[in-house]
């Protein structure tokens, strides 16, 4: 089985486009695989996007604004995976980046309510998982793994093969449809490890072992 970890940015617009990357891929893969998405948000995160989205990161006002929006999708996030758990937590993330990067909206208390509506949830319910004091620890526990393995930019995939615990990847950037179908299914390559020195050797700026 592979694990795959993917660090975004709550709002990012290569996050949404490398997230859809990665479903779609799990779907048509021969190996089972098993996805966990964690917003990271800090300002290189909120920097780079800025950038993706043709806007100028050291303006004063748009970096403020895009660092407002930024954490309080964040911090709705993990009160929503607190409340609700991981699996609505991340379709969550997937609506208000489809709302951001396709619809143009901003993230704002509207769209917050608005898609709290659409997914039937209890807004007490996520005002209370905001209140909590494990709120934080939620957060801090994503930036702690994101500190371990040394990421500080989002999109990042960070991919393991469990049958083989040397084995991992991390892919900085967007990450492609058919290079994560390659590394999951293996082609005719059953080794993990061979399979993913030659995508290193192929891109060495996007790729390095754990």
């Amino acid at each position: 089985m592979f694990e795959v970890f993917m660090f975004v940015n709550p709002i990012g617009t290569c996050c949404y486009q490398t997230e859809q990357t990665i479903m779609k891929t799990m779907k048509e893969a021969d190996a089972i695989t098993r996805y966990h998405l964690i917003p990271l948000a800090n300002m290189k995160t909120i920097q780079s996007d800025l950038i993706r989205k043709h806007k100028c990161p050291t303006n004063l006002e748009t970096y403020n604004h895009a660092s407002e929006e930024t954490f309080t999708a964040l911090k709705d996030y993990h009160a929503i995976k607190m409340a609700y758990g991981n699996k609505l937590a991340r379709k969550y993330c997937l609506a208000v980046q489809h709302n951001i990067n396709d619809l143009n909206k901003e993230y704002d208390t509207n769209l917050f309510q608005d898609l709290v509506e659409e997914f039937g949830l209890s807004l007490s319910k996520i005002k209370s998982a905001q209140m909590s004091a494990y709120l934080s620890e939620s957060i801090a526990a994503d930036e702690r793994l994101a500190q371990k393995w040394h990421i500080t930019d989002t999109p990042t995939t960070v991919i393991f093969n469990d049958e083989d615990e040397n084995s991992g990847l991390i892919v900085e950037g967007h990450l492609l449809h058919d290079e994560l179908l390659q590394i999951i299914n293996g082609n005719e390559s059953p080794d993990f490890n061979e399979l993913s020195a030659s995508l290193i050797k192929l891109h060495s700026t996007n790729l390095r072992l754990l």
